[in-house]
């Protein structure tokens, strides 16, 4: 088995082709030895894109034998969202849902300046007209927009090793306030012993709260545009009314189930908050702003700094789970 495996790896290493790969991969199931090389190779995403299926679910058993019981390979499950859809590994670790997020040299980030607006969010953000029906100017809609789009992370290349994310966020009581002090693990410091014990129980075991690039990557599931749905969303109508419009509310292209109501946000290393901004930007700006915090490179840390020490009691702040497969 380790010289079947070894013969594999070299002709991939030679070669760098899917079906050389394939062949590591079952070596490497055989053997109950994953070959690291291989598995960093394809799981980008571009790589695991173009994987076949069955090397899609011989890559996620060697995933599981990599990281070791418990963690469970549970299927593969293919996610649509938008004009995006992606082929997820799933897996169970102590009956929470992770998904395997394929990452390497990725970009993250908008491009703020670039993006035009529809008219109706024109309409929607201009200064009203001193007369009726009077022309929208343009040029201060839009200036209006990057100035409220200033906390959206611009376009930037980061280093990723592929890693398995909770596909639903884990919220605890006592977690009520973004001032809270920060522990040197980077976490809250919760007020409950159980919850700090908890936390630390999760480190021994490779987890920990996602980097805020981490987390824009999977928020995104591929996607380049503003929101992880695209570019629009109902102009006259905040994230947390009910609507018919709902696709903030449907899981993402790699299967997860993100924030869509701006109270939400999710704790992120080395200390940002994601996802939400507590309803901050809402109740101070309206439909825009609310819609705005939604956006997968939104990072609402500078704002929630601003007004620190306010308490968001009726906030939802979370922590999602990540487990990297390699060092970086």
């Amino acid at each position: 088995m380790e010289k079947e495996l070894s013969a594999a790896e070299d002709c991939f290493r030679r070669t760098g082709e899917t079906a050389a790969a394939m062949e590591v991969l079952v070596a490497g199931e055989r053997a109950r030895k994953p070959s690291q090389v291989v598995l960093r190779a394809v799981l980008t995403l571009a790589r695991w894109t173009a994987l076949p299926r069955e090397a899609k679910e011989s890559a996620a058993r060697n995933v599981e034998i990599l990281i070791g019981r418990p963690l469970r390979f549970s299927g593969l499950q293919t996610h649509a969202l938008g004009d995006h859809s992606n082929t997820t590994a799933h897996f169970d670790w102590r009956g929470r849902e992770l998904a395997l997020i394929p990452a390497g040299r990725e970009q993250v980030g908008f491009d703020v300046e670039s993006f035009r607006p529809s008219d109706d969010l024109l309409q929607r953000i201009s200064p009203r007209p001193t007369r009726a029906q009077a022309p929208v100017d343009t040029h201060q809609a839009l200036a209006l927009f990057h100035d409220v789009a200033r906390d959206i992370h611009p376009v930037r290349e980061v280093s990723l090793s592929p890693y398995l994310i909770e596909v639903v966020s884990t919220g605890w009581p006592g977690w009520g306030f973004f001032g809270a002090p920060v522990d040197v693990h980077g976490f809250p410091d919760a007020e409950e012993s159980e919850i700090r014990s908890a936390l630390r129980s999760f480190r021994r075991d490779g987890f920990r709260a996602p980097t805020t690039d981490e987390w824009e990557f999977a928020c995104a599931g591929g996607s380049r545009d503003l929101f992880r749905w695209g570019a629009e969303h109902p102009v006259s109508q905040s994230p947390w009314q009910e609507q018919p419009w709902d696709l903030h509310r449907s899981r993402n292209a790699f299967g997860l189930v993100l924030p869509h109501d701006t109270y939400d946000v999710e704790l992120c290393l080395p200390w940002n908050l994601r996802g939400g901004d507590g309803g901050f930007q809402a109740h101070g700006g309206g439909d825009l702003l609310g819609w705005l915090t939604l956006a997968s490179a939104y990072d609402a840390t500078r704002v929630t700094r601003e007004v620190a020490g306010l308490s968001i009691d009726e906030g939802n702040p979370s922590v999602r789970l990540v487990r990297p497969l390699f060092s970086m």
